[in-house]
């Protein structure tokens, strides 16, 4: 009983199974879906490489590894997996889809080639890496195309794809057909095992749909157009590849045609020899036939004998003159063979010129392409540093700032403490004035009445306290006065130190071509010299004087005109250092 209910599973299993519509409805829904984004990825590519001047595409992009997973998804949509009915699978679904290509790759012998080339590597360890590879593979052969109508076109496709599959469907001619425009691209891709096996498995679609929006202006790309006569010799050089492949390709067809008619009309001059060998005997034993009963037989049979002779006759000059036809047919197709095959080899040759120039002018174009990189880097290096300057300067300008801002605010206090001083002092000048009118009148009262003379010792003693405030408040004025003045003096200075940072810039020596202070052009034996204090360009002799700058610590070149300020000022200061320390003395 359990025999019998195995066999049963196994059958249902190998039976195929009816979709309903829903199912049907699945289908053609993830049919529609697999088309429309292969379709929307390939044009995405095409467009982006088949622009002028379009290098070629050395490792795989992101809408190549999209178009490649997309390939492999629809040489696996509806895919026969015989080892999921088998109860005790050998082997897995990717060994089934890659022996699977190798069946059908017998068909062709292209294709065949291209397959016998992936099993020998030995990296592949996985089927998926096989097949991936093999995808990638004929792109760079550019035989895409071919491969997928051997798929479509071979009788093996029914027994590996179910009846929906899309590679057993109308639709895939015209992916098929799409693929053509794949052979105008030269790709260079990786064949490694660790980058094929790990490849994504979904599309961003948001690359490839995009939502229409309306603008108010019309938007006009700008196509650079590349002067160089290198370009236009690399694109002359690339049309000329392609015509010479597409070239090759139908005297390949029609070598094949010939040997097949060669072949052929071999074949049929040899059965043709044969048959007039036959035909010989036959009328040599008719002959002899006919001689040897000729005195015995009635004239009716020997006119009978004539007529088949002649017969006979007339057949076999037809068969000579068919075979003297057939033959120069031969020789006509040898000829034409020989000829077809010196024109290949001569564009074999002219094929493989064109790929030593390609390679050469490849090298050069990689050659200029490093020294580019190289003159970028030092003008980035350069840059940073000229960054760098330029962010320590402006660091030391923000604390001179500062330090200015700080200077003018004890200047304002020291104003506010000055006026409040002077305040007092005209309060104390008053009530001086009012203490001598006082004294005055009390005087005058004292002569008068000479009880007043005590209340007048104390008008004096008073009097006197407050001229000593006077006095006392006239030093500290004349104190507050002179820090007053050295503030005033050293804000100045900061003042005329900041204003050359602030309003200096540094001139590029590609601006400048005389110089600030002589008017004299600068000339090969007359150098550039930047003031190292204004950031002005001169000679060497209008720049002769160094003076010890804050911001370098070894004497720097500066014009005539700072150097003759910079030197006032050194005086000046140390003019002013000698009087204070006098004065502390």
């Amino acid at each position: 009983m359990s025999i019998f209910s195995a066999t049963g599973l196994i059958a249902a299993l190998n039976e195929p199974q009816r979709l309903s519509r829903a199912e049907k409805i699945h289908r053609e829904n993830e049919r529609s879906n697999l088309l429309t984004i292969s379709r929307l990825v390939l044009r995405s590519f095409l467009e982006t490489y088949m622009v002028p001047y379009s290098p070629t595409v050395e490792g795989e992009t992101q809408q190549l590894s999209d178009l490649l997973m997309m390939l492999e998804k629809i040489l696996w949509h509806g895919f026969r997996n015989k080892t999921s009915k088998s109860l005790l699978p050998l082997r897995s679904p990717d060994a089934e889809m890659w022996l699977a290509l190798v069946r059908i790759s017998k068909t062709d012998n292209a294709m065949q080639e291209t397959a016998n080339c992936i099993d020998q590597i030995e990296s592949l360890l996985s089927p998926i890496t096989k097949i991936r590879a093999f995808l990638r593979l004929t792109i760079m052969q550019k035989k895409l195309f071919d491969f997928f109508t051997v798929i479509t076109n071979s009788s093996l496709t029914s027994d590996f794809y179910e009846p929906w599959a899309l590679l057993r469907q109308e639709d895939a001619v015209q992916l098929t057909g799409a693929l053509l425009g794949l052979n105008v691209v030269d790709c260079e891709l990786s064949l490694e095992y660790e980058h094929l096996q790990e490849q994504p498995l979904s599309v961003d679609l948001s690359l490839y749909i995009r939502l229409p929006t309306i603008s108010t202006e019309e938007s006009k790309p700008e196509i650079s157009q590349p002067t160089s006569a290198f370009e236009k010799e690399r694109k002359a050089l690339k049309e000329q590849n392609l015509y010479l492949e597409e070239r090759n390709r139908q005297l390949q067809s029609n070598l094949d045609n010939l040997n097949k008619r060669f072949n052929s009309v071999d074949s049929d001059a040899k059965s043709g020899s044969i048959i007039f060998e036959q035909e010989m005997v036959s009328f040599r034993g008719l002959e002899d036939a006919v001689d040897s009963p000729r005195h015995s037989t009635s004239p009716s049979l020997k006119n009978d004998f004539s007529d088949e002779r002649e017969r006979l006759l007339a057949q076999i000059v037809e068969r000579e003159d068919t075979i003297r036809l057939t033959q120069q047919q031969l020789m006509d197709t040898k000829k034409l063979n020989a000829d077809l095959y010196d024109k290949l080899r001569l564009a074999e040759d002219q094929v493989q010129k064109l790929e030593k120039d390609f390679l050469w002018q490849k090298e050069i174009h990689s050659q200029e392409k490093s020294k580019l990189n190289e003159n970028l880097n030092s003008l980035t290096s350069k840059n940073e540093e000229a960054m760098t300057k330029l962010n320590s300067n402006k660091q030391q300008e923000n604390t001179v700032r500062e330090e200015l801002h700080k200077k003018y605010e004890q200047y304002a206090q020291m104003l506010v403490d000055l006026e409040q001083k002077q305040q007092e002092l005209a309060k104390v000048t008053e009530e001086s004035t009012n203490y001598k009118r006082q004294m005055e009148s009390m005087e005058g009262l004292v002569k008068e009445v000479p009880f007043l003379k005590v209340e007048i010792a104390d008008l004096k003693s008073q009097l006197e306290i407050a001229e000593r405030r006077a006095v006392d408040a006239e030093r500290a004025l004349q104190e507050v006065g002179g820090q007053l003045s050295e503030s005033k003096m050293r804000m100045l200075e900061l003042a005329e130190e900041v204003l050359p940072l602030t309003d200096a810039k540094w001139e590029e020596d590609a601006n400048v071509h005389d110089c600030r202070a002589c008017q004299e052009k600068f000339t090969v034996s007359r150098r550039k010299h930047h003031c190292r204090y204004c950031g002005s360009i001169f000679c060497a002799t209008c720049s002769e004087g160094r003076v010890k700058l804050p911001s370098n610590p070894k004497p720097a070149r500066v014009c005539d005109t700072c150097f003759s300020l910079l030197k006032n000022r050194q005086g000046a200061n140390t003019a002013r250092k000698r009087s204070v320390d006098e004065q502390a003395h």
